[in-house]
């Protein structure tokens, strides 16, 4: 099989389009989480509610809110994402437990198609939070490698002569209170990629997306 020839410093970027979607044959509509949220928003929610599947590429860094208006069309009510742990300033040493904020609304009728969220090593922090945040649609499947586990917000110190500490302000954790920090996201099929894979340009974990979505009938 001949090789592409590719500039390797960018080995590390994340893969999108100009669009922040493409179609994968008539009924799978792959979703780059980090793309167009709030211009193409609206346009990629109506999209999704026609097709049977829907793939979230979220191997990035996400930095949209906008990204969060999309729930109430997957979850059948109001759901919390995580719970912290935030440290009690009058108590030092001591921490509390804060349940996030609820997404999504009163649904009777959620999507009810497949969802699958692809996640690897290029997840680190917010990219974390958008997993465990996708992952609050019901029945939906994680598959990719072990994500970083760097959830959380860094607070930094200057030290002087422009040097400066940082440590992550609190803990994160799935509402159930498994830890994610150090540990990564969850993920439900361990996909791992290959020297092999890298020199040709493949994408094993989408190849998998699509081979779970055959046994399903969905192509």
């Amino acid at each position: 099989m001949p090789v592409t020839q590719r500039n390797w410093q960018y080995i590390n970027k994340y893969t999108f389009n100009d669009k922040g979607y493409e179609m994968i044959g008539q009924s799978i509509i792959r979703v780059y989480t980090d793309q167009y949220w709030g211009k193409n928003a609206d346009t990629i929610k109506a999209l999704m509610r026609t097709k049977r599947a829907i793939i979230f590429d979220a191997r990035s860094w996400m930095d949209d809110d906008a990204f969060y208006k999309i729930f109430d069309m997957f979850l059948p009510g109001r759901a919390p994402i995580n719970y912290s742990t935030v440290i009690m300033p009058d108590d030092p040493g001591y921490f509390k437990w804060v349940l996030s904020p609820k997404i999504g609304g009163a649904n009777s009728r959620p999507y009810s198609g497949t969802v699958i969220i692809l996640a690897d090593e290029r997840c680190q922090s917010q990219g974390e939070y958008t997993v465990m945040t996708l992952q609050t649609i019901p029945h939906s499947v994680t598959i990719g490698s072990q994500t970083c586990g760097l959830d959380g917000v860094d607070s930094y110190f200057p030290m002087g002569g422009g040097m400066s500490i940082s440590h992550s302000g609190y803990g994160i954790y799935y509402p159930d209170k498994t830890p994610t920090q150090q540990r990564g996201v969850r993920i439900d099929i361990q996909v791992k990629k290959s020297v092999k894979n890298i020199i040709r340009d493949e994408d094993p974990a989408l190849q998998e997306a699509l081979k779970y979505l055959e046994t399903k009938d969905i192509r």
